[in-house]
């Protein structure tokens, strides 16, 4: 299964599904393009309301997928100086 924004990888997600469902293997590879968006985010927020659910927002730990620009170069600075 591949979900998400297919936009940089649907070709390579339709090659697979073709090479894969073609050969006559009991595989199966599914397509759910979307983008998270603020209503889904909500539905499902209130949904976990709902059956009383809750998180300690004090809590919370980011996990983000790309480094900052800051990171990034101090990253960076101490490559080239342990390279030095």
């Amino acid at each position: 299964w591949f979900a998400g924004d297919l936009t940089m990888h649907e070709a390579q997600c339709e090659r697979l599904r073709a090479l894969c469902c073609g050969s006559g293997s009991e595989c199966e590879v599914r397509l759910y393009p979307f983008t998270m968006e603020g209503a889904s985010v909500a539905a499902l927020g209130a949904v976990r309301l709902a059956a009383g659910e809750r998180d300690d927002v004090h809590a919370f730990v980011p996990n983000y997928t790309q480094l900052t620009e800051a990171e990034v170069k101090l990253k960076e600075s101490r490559e080239k100086g342990a390279g030095a």
